[in-house]
């Protein structure tokens, strides 16, 4: 497991343990740098996350998902290398991470080729 997936579980555990999910993303340059860190938000959104949900069907998950929330708060998109992504299940226990198709689509738009998530 690598050190930034470890920080973002760190990262996860540490929200509120009543959100529907725990999800933190962590974007790295090639370097390994971390650039941006977000998570979840159920509270806020932006026209940013409608235009990425209406995209691909989903208009009613528009609610800030971590990952997207991390690429919007990039200073520079060009240094963005690698996206890692944790999710914390209420049981505090580890879970799937995969991308849904609103944060694959932000993801594929923001040029970052790697991805790693839980399991």
């Amino acid at each position: 497991m690598s050190k930034h997936i470890k920080k973002a579980i760190e990262i996860a555990r540490s929200l509120d343990s009543a959100a529907k999910q725990r999800v933190c993303a962590i974007i790295t340059d090639k370097k390994g740098r971390i650039i941006s860190i977000a998570s979840n938000s159920y509270e806020k959104s932006s026209p940013v996350m409608y235009r990425y949900a209406k995209h691909v069907g989903l208009d009613d998950k528009i609610y800030w998902h971590a990952e997207c929330r991390a690429i919007h708060q990039l200073q520079n998109k060009k240094r963005a290398h690698k996206i890692y992504v944790a999710r914390v299940t209420k049981s505090d226990k580890v879970g799937l991470a995969a991308p849904c198709p609103i944060c694959a689509a932000a993801i594929k738009e923001s040029g970052i080729s790697l991805v790693e998530f839980t399991v």
